[in-house]
């Protein structure tokens, strides 16, 4: 098991605490995950597949991870999530350890079975809980950082490298262009859809409900194919 310790905050500085080691694809995944929950200021859980969120949810008020994390999975794609990675943006409590072994797949009716778990931390008891989950299943504690904190960005390109400071901008003015003025929760939602779309793969469409991720479109050429396929990943929930 592959063990290390750093000052860096997000997947640079994580610490494995279980399962098999880390390929490069984990980290690719592990990082895109960690990175969607890390803009929420409430409590999150992101569940994320080839660098795209599959499942994401924000708490309401008074909700728990637990209830947070089977939102995202029960009203997200279930589907894509078995065998993805989960990100949590407060420290893994013992509820939300019984949530990650115990909710079956709202689709197999089967456990879910995921490659990463990573957070800021653990309380006590609930590290020893999930290990007993899988002897794979990777468990990675990691900091994630000053919340809203420019940080730089790079990406390589034949021959060269791109370095650009992130978006982190959280201040979202809205304007109303609709005959009906949004409610507060629409609001909220808007806000949570706004989050999760800088995270998808663009063209991005993104579809949320109560602080949910109900739809999500992306990778497409155009962006009319990539709202068809929210809208049907969404089912009812998109009226």
């Amino acid at each position: 098991m592959l063990m290390r310790k750093s000052t860096l905050e997000g997947i640079g500085g994580y610490t494995q605490h279980h399962g098999k080691g880390m390929s490069y694809t984990n980290f690719l995944d592990a990082d895109a995950a960690y990175n969607l929950v890390a803009e929420s200021p409430r409590p999150a859980v992101a569940i994320i597949k080839h660098t795209n969120p599959c499942c994401f949810a924000v708490a309401e008020d008074g909700e728990s991870l637990a209830q947070v994390y089977e939102r995202a999975l029960t009203q997200g794609d279930p589907i894509s999530a078995y065998g993805g990675i989960v990100a949590i943006n407060r420290p893994l409590d013992m509820a939300m350890a019984q949530a990650l072994r115990e909710v079956l797949s709202p689709v197999a009716g089967v456990r879910m079975f995921f490659e990463i778990v990573i957070c800021p931390g653990f309380e006590p008891g609930a590290l020893e809980h999930l290990q007993r989950k899988s002897a794979d299943l990777r468990i990675l504690s990691a900091p994630l950082g000053e919340f809203g904190r420019t940080r730089p960005e790079f990406r390589s390109v034949r021959g060269g490298l791109l370095v650009q400071d992130a978006d982190v901008s959280h201040e979202q003015a809205f304007a109303v262009t609709s005959k009906r003025t949004p409610s507060a929760q629409e609001v909220r939602d808007l806000e949570v859809a706004w989050m999760a779309c800088r995270h998808v793969k663009s063209n991005a469409i993104v579809l949320v409900k109560d602080g949910v991720m109900v739809g999500m479109g992306a990778g497409q050429p155009n962006r009319v194919e990539s709202a068809r396929l929210a809208v049907a990943g969404a089912g009812p929930l998109a009226k």
